[in-house]
């Protein structure tokens, strides 16, 4: 009884038991594969019916290191931006500083000075940033800096399967700083990729300008997941929320897109 009793145990702690069907998530790029990307953001101000179309194209490559430094470097090629402000059709590019009027560069500038600045990033393999820097080609020095483009995943440690969720707490620095409550949710498993799901509640507060200001809102939006690569070569974000402006509520909605290509 007790010899049966002992096999039935060890039988249970045996390797069909353990054995694991889900995929891993993990951030691993390929060593010398040139990347590019290509990053949009849109404000939307629903009350002014202001909105600016910010368009970002980069190149550069990315390298594993190690489970904890995964290097990505990469140069700002091209910036524009178009859209409506204050009733008035805009679209400047970037390589063209000269042609914009002053009122619009104060909107436009803390974008545009990133044209051609190289950045090397260091994330884990779950996607977490760990560092940012300017790279400078008149030294070896780096100034730290954020670059505008930024993800949204972040990955489980645990393997995952069509259903499975997971949460992560997020601070988004892509135009205001906010904080975000991050649900993730697996869609679907299709052909070498993972389509996941993310919805939040976004807050946040600083001063600007010399005004408090506050944030409250959702956040919503789907990332593909290239599950040998652990890119994320698919990103639509929206976001919409209400700055509280010293008592002045205006209701904002942020629209990102970004593409990874390999």
């Amino acid at each position: 009884m007790l010899s049966a009793l002992g096999a039935l145990l060890l039988s249970s702690c045996g390797p069909e038991q353990a054995k694991d069907e889900g995929v891993k998530l993990v951030f691993s790029p390929e060593k010398g594969k040139e990347v590019k990307m290509t990053y949009e953001f849109t404000v939307i101000s629903t009350a002014k019916l202001d909105k600016t179309h910010f368009l970002m194209e980069m190149q550069g490559s990315a390298e594993k290191i190690d489970a904890s430094q995964v290097v990505l470097v990469l140069e700002n090629q091209k910036i524009t931006v178009d859209g409506s402000v204050e009733g008035k059709n805009i679209s400047y590019d970037a390589n063209s500083p000269d042609s914009i009027p002053d009122e619009i560069k104060a909107v436009i500038t803390p974008v545009f000075s990133l044209l051609n600045k190289k950045f090397k990033s260091v994330y884990d393999e779950r996607m977490n940033k760990l560092s940012e820097s300017i790279v400078r080609s008149d030294s070896a020095t780096r100034d730290s800096a954020e670059n505008k483009l930024q993800f949204f995943v972040r990955y489980p440690d645990t393997t995952i399967a069509e259903g499975y969720t997971w949460k992560r707490e997020l601070v988004i620095k892509s135009g205001n700083k906010m904080n975000c409550s991050a649900i993730y949710t697996v869609k679907e498993i299709k052909e070498g990729q993972a389509v996941i799901a993310i919805e939040g509640d976004l807050t946040g507060e600083g001063e600007t300008f010399g005004h408090v200001f506050s944030i409250t809102g959702t956040l919503k939006g789907t990332i593909r997941v290239d599950l040998r690569t652990g890119w994320p070569v698919d990103t639509d974000i929206q976001q919409d929320f209400t700055l509280d402006l010293n008592g002045n509520k205006i209701p904002m909605q942020y629209l990102i897109r970004h593409t990874v290509a390999i």
